[in-house]
């Protein structure tokens, strides 16, 4: 059980290990160490388990530990354990996990805040309600679009909430749709926004960790996530809008000093969607760092619709963006300590050492379960690589996409909820077992959507439009 001694090693002296340069870092055994890597690194995955488990089922801890402090304590204790001691460098290293994809989300909703202040968003609404408020199937169907927008451009689903959910979900209440199914809608709307493109974070995770460009995902995103998108609103609000109902919201004043809709105040849309496409269809078009558009739109809407303070509006923004960098920069460390402590790689060797069929089965349901802890980020980061390294017979980027949707649906599951729990907060609702009941048939929807497209990946990947054709410079 513990740990031998090293030949070159005096008695009395402490344990150590060599680090990547070679020298020696103190090992302090908290624990004993078994001999068999399996059974030590099985039992560091039980104690993180155990750490996430007492923090989430004490109400003391629960309540003042924000989701992000709880994964990284779960890393910190499992370091400790493994004798590693305070290993700072791992955990600095960690912290950075998600350097670049918190800049992405950052700068994505000081955007869709500007977007929103500026009236942009609340125009573009009243003019879709009034030209549309005839066709309701045609009207919900493009406020689910606007929904999703936020997360389409920062691959976050609280981003959906909280920036255009808590514009669209007064409307959807006033249109007959109730407290409940609001909710749902704006969870579904947010998984679907997440996973849509041009930026899908998991797949990006992926994509990094297994040396495959993010490249040929923008066709399949858009037919996986915008059919689930329109699909869930459909189903659980189409039934309580009426045409009359429409009619008498389309006839209101509008809201004092809310801009008439223009092409001046479209203007930075039409910008953002000319930045993102342009590199794909235009050679030799300079493909920018993902944030640094995001900023130029903004900088463009602070002088096309209400005027306001940028600096004003970014605080605003990193009020609410502060959980989401804690929460990144504890998934980063808990990944990093996993990978320290040969947890990561536990469940790497386990995944390809899987039969196909249990491969597929097992990945619905713990795909599925495991963001409930890990959000989608962190899943995709310990179960994405392994699992698509274990298929590479099939269509890496089909199959990647359904791997994704699948594990976005962690967003409804509890304790981390990041979806289902926001949206619940933006409606008032005090219960979440009501709200999740409403959002089961369209989860069964996308998730039949997400086996589809793994099983028949290669055959998927054959159609026209979804074949994939790299682009110059594409390795």
């Amino acid at each position: 059980m513990g740990r031998r001694s090293r030949p070159d090693e005096p008695s009395g002296l402490p344990a150590s290990r060599r680090d990547a340069n070679g020298r020696r870092e103190a090992e302090i055994n908290i624990m004993p160490r078994f001999e068999s890597a399996f059974a030590q690194t099985s039992m560091l995955l039980l104690v993180m388990a155990a750490v996430i488990g007492i923090c989430y089922s004490v109400p003391r801890l629960r309540k003042h530990l924000p989701d992000g402090m709880i994964l990284l304590l779960a890393g910190v204790v499992a370091t400790l354990v493994d004798g590693w001691g305070f290993a700072i460098r791992h955990w600095v290293e960690g912290s950075f996990y998600f350097f670049n994809l918190i800049l992405t989300i950052a700068a994505g909703m000081v955007m869709v805040d500007i977007f929103k202040e500026n009236g942009l968003l609340g125009s573009l609404t009243r003019t879709l309600i009034q030209r549309f408020y005839n066709r309701p199937s045609i009207l919900l169907s493009l406020l689910m679009f606007i929904i999703m927008f936020p997360g389409m451009v920062t691959g976050s689903a609280p981003a959906c909430v909280l920036t255009t959910g808590v514009m669209i979900a007064p409307i959807l209440m006033r249109m007959g749709i109730p407290k409940i199914e609001t909710a749902a809608i704006l969870a579904m709307g947010s998984i679907a926004g997440q996973q849509a493109p041009p930026v899908n974070v998991p797949i990006m995770i992926i994509c990094t960790s297994v040396f495959m460009p993010y490249e040929g995902f923008t066709v399949p995103l858009a037919l996986l996530n915008f059919t689930l998108g329109v699909f869930s609103i459909l189903v659980i609000g189409r039934r309580h809008v009426s045409v009359a109902r429409l009619k008498e919201i389309a006839a209101e004043p509008p809201e004092p000093g809310l801009p008439v809709g223009s092409l001046k105040l479209y203007s930075p849309m039409l910008l953002l969607v000319v930045l993102l496409s342009g590199p794909r269809l235009v050679p030799g078009w300079p493909d920018m760092f993902t944030p640094l558009p995001f900023m130029i739109v903004s900088l463009a809407g602070l002088v096309t619709g209400k005027p306001l303070n940028f600096f004003r509006c970014s605080k605003k923004t990193f009020d609410h963006a502060t959980g989401m960098i804690v929460l990144f920069t504890g998934i980063g460390i808990l990944i990093q300590s996993m990978a320290l402590t040969g947890v990561r790689g536990l469940i790497a060797t386990m995944t390809i050492s899987l039969p196909r069929v249990v491969l597929f089965t097992g990945f619905t349901i713990v795909g599925i379960l495991l963001p409930g802890v890990l959000v989608t980020f962190g899943a995709s980061a310990v179960l994405g690589p392994p699992y698509i390294l274990a298929l590479q017979d099939l269509n890496s980027i089909i199959l990647s996409c359904g791997a994704a949707l699948i594990m976005g649906l962690g967003c409804l599951i509890p304790p981390t909820g990041i979806g289902g729990l926001f949206a619940m907060r933006v409606v008032g609702e005090e219960r979440y077992w009501p709200i999740f009941k409403r959002c089961l048939i369209p989860a069964i929807f996308a998730l039949g959507l997400g086996l589809l497209f793994m099983v028949y990946a290669n055959q998927i990947g054959q159609i026209p439009g979804l074949r994939y054709v790299p682009s110059k410079g594409a390795y």
